[in-house]
């Protein structure tokens, strides 16, 4: 799932992650998740990663 894939200008931005919103909770599993957020510079070169750990329970 993609929760945003493009440019942004610079600014603070914040996503719901909402399992229900993508149809019925029986669509995702209980269990661990990873996000990933990374920054890249106009030449896409990564300027900035960060990797988070998300547990989703039903």
């Amino acid at each position: 799932m993609v929760l945003n894939n493009g440019w942004l200008p610079a600014s603070d931005y914040e996503r719901e992650f909402t399992p229900g919103k993508l149809g019925t909770r029986d669509d995702l599993a209980s269990g661990i998740y990873f996000n990933n957020l990374t920054v890249r510079d106009e030449n896409l070169r990564p300027l900035f990663i960060r990797s988070e750990k998300m547990v989703f329970m039903k």
